[in-house]
């Protein structure tokens, strides 16, 4: 695949290459420009699993250990039994459905809820 194509497939809203500090390359899609309100949770996702590597390495935080041990109001949802390295690799086996082409779809309700979509 292209950059183009994987960009497209993914349904990137905008793409921005840094190179030692400065802007070298930055794009937008999808009627977005510099200027757009924009939902972050993949950008999210990845600073949070920064942010836990970090914890995880200077023994702050345990990957193995159960994610209730951390924030114990999981406990009544999907997410009881998984350890925290479950939910940072996405393996918790909570069914959540991105087909960000239906809108009843469950990315798709996230997406009204939060104003994103009508």
């Amino acid at each position: 695949s292209t950059l183009a194509g994987l960009l497209d497939e993914t349904y990137t809203d905008g793409f921005l290459v840094l190179k030692h500090g400065k802007v070298a390359y930055e794009r937008y899609f999808n009627g977005m420009d510099e200027r757009t309100l924009h939902l972050s949770q993949s950008m999210a996702k990845s600073v949070t699993g920064s942010v836990f590597g970090i914890l995880a390495g200077r023994g702050l935080i345990d990957p193995a250990r159960p994610v209730t041990d951390y924030l114990p109001e999981l406990g009544a949802t999907g997410w009881a039994g998984a350890s925290v390295q479950h939910v940072l690799d996405m393996t918790t086996g909570v069914r959540f459905s991105e087909e960000y082409t239906d809108r009843y779809s469950d990315i798709g309700q996230v997406d009204v809820a939060t104003g994103w979509k009508p």
